[in-house]
């Protein structure tokens, strides 16, 4: 038991004294009045206990007043200066999200007054607002046939009843009624491989010769 106690006592020691090489060591010095005074170091002499704060400031109190002194280990050095840093940090961070929503609602803001703009130069109407798009009209009548290349890079003739289009990052988009798959779909241009047939007139050229821009 007692070899135990030994053992333990070792190993507090050795674990204090490794602290203890990183951080402050500091006292705290209790008067008879009940107040306690943060010191680095003190001395005894033969009326009064001497010491310096932690601030460095030197004082004394006389030994009538003294009752105890106990023995702290203090922060780490430069914690202090860290944690502030880090506070600093978190408020700095706030300030850029706080500062980015009110960017964000600004944006908000002025889209929604464009919108209502917009509905009510066209008479109160739904309007569709889609930013860098421009609504393009087919002229032609009726079905354009093209060889069109798939995601997956398969190609395939494909014939399409054009209902819309636009022009978005300089590319043409054809929306239309595929009568090979007999669904509604949605086809770039880009994808479209050599020259496109207008069914009604025979007339072949680039797809993109088939759509000119929507009239406002």
């Amino acid at each position: 038991m007692k070899g135990k106690t030994v053992v333990m006592l070792i190993a507090a020691i050795f674990v204090i004294m490794i602290h203890g090489a990183h951080a402050e060591e500091y006292y705290i010095i209790t008067a008879s009045d009940g107040s306690t005074i943060l010191v680095k170091n003190y001395k005894f002499t033969d009326e009064y206990v001497e010491y310096t704060t932690k601030n460095d400031l030197p004082g004394f109190i006389k030994k009538e007043d003294f009752i105890s002194i106990s023995n702290i280990v203090g922060v780490q050095p430069g914690a202090a200066a860290q944690s502030q840093s880090t506070e600093e940090q978190k408020a700095r961070e706030i300030m850029i999200w706080i500062v980015s929503g009110l960017v964000l609602l600004l944006l908000y803001i002025v889209f929604m007054v464009y919108v209502i703009r917009k509905k009510k130069k066209n008479g109160g109407e739904a309007v569709d607002i889609y930013y860098g798009r421009t609504e393009k009209d087919p002229v032609t009548q009726g079905h354009l046939s093209f060889e069109y290349k798939g995601l997956l890079g398969k190609k395939q003739q494909r014939i399409v009843e054009v209902i819309s289009a636009y022009e978005e990052d300089g590319i043409l988009y054809i929306s239309g009624y595929c009568t090979v798959k007999n669904e509604r779909k949605i086809f770039r241009a880009d994808r479209v491989i050599g020259m496109a047939t207008d069914m009604s007139s025979d007339e072949c050229a680039p797809i993109e010769d088939f759509f000119v821009d929507a009239e406002d």
